[in-house]
């Protein structure tokens, strides 16, 4: 009889310390959740779940709440409307002026050499691949896919071979994959009154495999225009004034 009661009482010891242990992660990423939430990148990781993140949370969400805004001197507030005049806005904001571009002839611009335009075009590699990931934020937000980097990071081991295997189809130019080229626009507030379309700012938000991918290509090429150049004084005056004379001829 002994045996049996000690039995069930070791039996259910078991189980409370899994419940226990499923409680512990839920309260862990429920701290987490509310850290990103509120966007404080001062804090540390083990910091709690007080009402310090949740009223920066509620109180960015407020902010960013679109209540009404103002088209060609007309307030809306209906969401449905309001939904689809700011579509038509971005629609017509993101679509391809038509324009004369000029010709550039540089005849004398400086050419990579044969060792630099090779290392641009090298098949990408493991470490290259993971020295990106390993410096990435992993909690700032996710893209359409709602993964963040953390996810990679945590998981490497088991989705290096897939996510590699991603990175050499678009190495043999096959392109991105359609789902992972498709970014959310998210509308940041200017200013604290918000009216117009003009008081927001819109930013793209990519899937983090792309973000990946755009991190790798943009190390290649800073490493070989650091080698290219005199100096990146140089080289940031060049851009300026290049982006100057750009603008003005665009006009």
């Amino acid at each position: 009889m002994r045996a049996t009661v000690d039995g069930c009482s070791e039996s259910l010891k078991g189980d409370r310390l899994k419940i226990l242990e499923e409680l512990w992660k839920s309260f862990r990423r429920e701290n987490q959740a509310w850290r990103q939430k509120s966007r404080i990148n001062w804090l540390t990781e083990g910091d709690k779940n007080t009402n310090f993140f949740q009223n920066m949370a509620n109180g960015r969400r407020r902010r960013n709440f679109i209540t009404n805004i103002s088209f060609q001197g007309v307030n809306i507030s209906n969401p449905i409307i309001l939904r689809s005049n700011i579509f038509s806005f971005f629609e017509n904001h993101f679509q391809k002026e038509s324009w004369q571009r000029p010709k550039m002839a540089l005849p004398n611009l400086k050419r990579l050499s044969q060792l630099q335009s090779q290392g641009l075009e090298e098949e990408f590699s493991l470490e290259e691949v993971w020295r990106v990931v390993s410096c990435c934020d992993g909690n700032k937000a996710p893209g359409s896919n709602g993964i963040n980097l953390n996810f990679f990071k945590v998981h490497w081991d088991v989705i290096q071979s897939d996510f590699m295997n991603f990175i050499n189809e678009f190495y043999k130019d096959k392109g991105v994959v359609q789902v992972l080229n498709r970014a959310f626009i998210a509308l940041i507030p200017k200013v604290d009154n918000l009216q117009t379309m003009s008081n927001f700012r819109p930013i793209s938000l990519v899937s983090s495999m792309y973000n990946v991918l755009a991190k790798v290509l943009a190390n290649r090429v800073k490493l070989v225009m650091v080698r290219s150049f005199e100096s990146p004084r140089w080289l940031l005056s060049r851009i300026v004034r290049f982006l100057t004379v750009w603008l003005l001829l665009k006009r």
